[in-house]
């Protein structure tokens, strides 16, 4: 089965676990709003007026905390609440729960092997521990499913945790977190072994910035182009020169040295393109390594910014 919700589906899921939070937070402080009031104060968070407009635009970006502070505070005193400054600035501080959204779930359904094999997307405030016990959280309860016709439960639970939908649709293991216990870990006992990946979880969390005069958007979609174009040079390379068991090195080298000066072509429509050297492309996508950017699958060799412009 396959959800694949909106990225902007997922955001709006965590902007409601927010106002769920921010409730919770005032009812402590003697303060009763409703979850409405609250996704109202949610939507100050992003500089917008109401709830209305930040469903009209749910991957808007969140303000900075000393930025949303005032909003909230202007928020609060439209729906009744005289506020200071140190409750709005509590209240934009407030990390967003984190949660997740399910984009493909898979079922495996047989005696020796009942399986679910799951792939989240995250939504709120990453950090390793929360991460880990989100989890621990869906390990469980995926362990506890009665879903199954020839076991009364799975005896193999694969979990994966994303940060974004493109870094899960990129198929590059781009994952922030992983769970998983196979069936042969479940008859000799072993228990579930769990992954999170913090130097992901900090590139993700990274402030944008401007390199080369691009910014980092700018960035994203050249290092999206490189990998396209490597993937549109292997594609060629294996049709002009296939690999023959027969004279595997004569046709290796072949096709090793067609698919190096199709790169360089590309390479150079790029640098071009997009207003860079040979050295600035590649910290770029050195850059776009070390940060986890979304890939392409190999499949994916359509360059965009070079097919809709004159270079094509």
């Amino acid at each position: 089965m396959s959800a694949y919700p909106t990225e902007a589906a997922a955001c709006q899921a965590g902007q409601k676990q927010l106002a769920h939070a921010i409730r919770h937070d005032l009812a402590q402080r003697g303060v009763e709003f409703s979850h409405l009031q609250c996704l109202h104060v949610v939507a100050a968070r992003y500089g917008l007026d109401s709830w209305n407009v930040l469903q009209a635009r749910p991957l808007a970006p969140q303000l900075h905390p000393s930025a949303a502070a005032a909003g909230i505070m202007r928020a609060l005193l439209k729906r009744g609440l005289t506020a200071d400054a140190e409750l709005g600035e509590q209240l934009a501080a407030l990390p967003v729960p984190l949660t997740y959204t399910v984009l493909d779930e898979s079922l495996t359904d047989y005696a020796a092997k009942a399986q679910v094999a799951l792939s989240l997307l995250l939504v709120g405030d990453l950090t390793d521990a929360a991460v880990r016990q989100l989890l621990e959280d869906v390990f469980e309860a995926q362990c506890l499913r009665t879903d199954f016709s020839a076991r009364p439960s799975p005896n193999s639970v694969f979990v994966w945790a994303y940060a974004s939908e493109a870094q899960f649709r990129s198929d590059a293991g781009h994952w922030a977190g992983m769970v998983m216990r196979s069936a042969d870990d479940w008859r000799t006992g072993r228990p579930a072994t769990y992954d999170v990946k913090s130097a992901l979880i900090r590139a993700v969390q990274t402030p944008a910035e401007e390199r080369f005069g691009l910014s980092e958007p700018r960035r994203r979609q050249l290092y999206l182009d490189h990998c396209r174009a490597t993937n549109r040079a292997r594609v060629t390379a294996d049709q002009a020169y296939p690999i023959d068991a027969q004279d595997s090195l004569n046709s290796v080298r072949a096709n090793q040295a067609h698919k190096h000066a199709e790169l360089e072509r590309w390479e150079a429509r790029l640098q071009v393109a997009f207003g860079v050297t040979a050295e600035q492309l590649h910290e770029i996508v050195v850059e776009g390594m070390t940060k986890y950017w979304p890939m392409s699958t190999i499949r994916d060799t359509h360059v965009a910014s070079l097919e809709t412009s004159s270079l094509a």
